[in-house]
């Protein structure tokens, strides 16, 4: 019997390709173009919360510079002498003249809140600050500047001081504002 002639496969007519190599490649692609896709979300979005942490940053500074001038402001005014009525149930704003405003009335709305209140005046402004500064404060009356010092007979020299509610505001952008509020008392 005569053998057989060997067969080689032939380069040209390829011995069953079934696709599997491309199936598994494009699977892959899919899954990496997701991953990267995540990752520039997160980046983008890490992005906007430092911009919003650097934009509350700037606004935060030029409030706190804002509140030492306005602190000195408020000492170097002269008191009202309108006080309005706190126990008649009725809101009874009195009007700011120059920042300053009479003690408010705990029937109101706080002037920091009220979108209606106009009594706001610029504190400080570029270059002094990076950020126009805006704000006003209430006269509270007087107070002892140290403890029990009215009660003492006769009442000390400089016991009593003129006490202030000083409010500022720092706009950078409509997500970056800052108010600061302080008590401020001097002789």
């Amino acid at each position: 019997m005569a053998p057989l002639p060997l067969r080689l496969p032939s380069p040209s007519v390829p011995l069953g390709q079934r696709g599997a190599a491309l199936a598994t490649t494009l699977i892959l692609l899919v899954i990496v173009t997701l991953i990267a896709l995540g990752a520039t979300r997160f980046v983008a979005q890490e992005e906007k919360m430092a911009s919003g942490i650097f934009d509350r940053a700037i606004a935060f500074q030029s409030a706190e510079a804002g509140l030492r001038r306005a602190e000195a402001l408020a000492l170097q005014s002269t008191p009202p002498t309108a006080q309005p009525n706190n126990t008649d149930g009725v809101c009874n704003q009195t009007s700011c003249s120059g920042g300053l405003c009479a003690p408010p009335d705990a029937d109101c709305t706080p002037r920091w809140k009220d979108s209606s209140f106009t009594g706001w005046i610029s504190i400080l402004s570029p270059p002094d600050v990076p950020l126009p500064v805006e704000g006003f404060y209430e006269y509270l009356g007087t107070y002892p500047n140290w403890y029990l010092c009215d009660r003492e007979n006769p009442v000390p020299p400089n016991c009593l001081g003129r006490r202030y509610r000083v409010t500022v505001r720092a706009v950078r952008t409509p997500g970056a504002t800052v108010i600061l509020e302080s008590q401020y008392q001097g002789s």
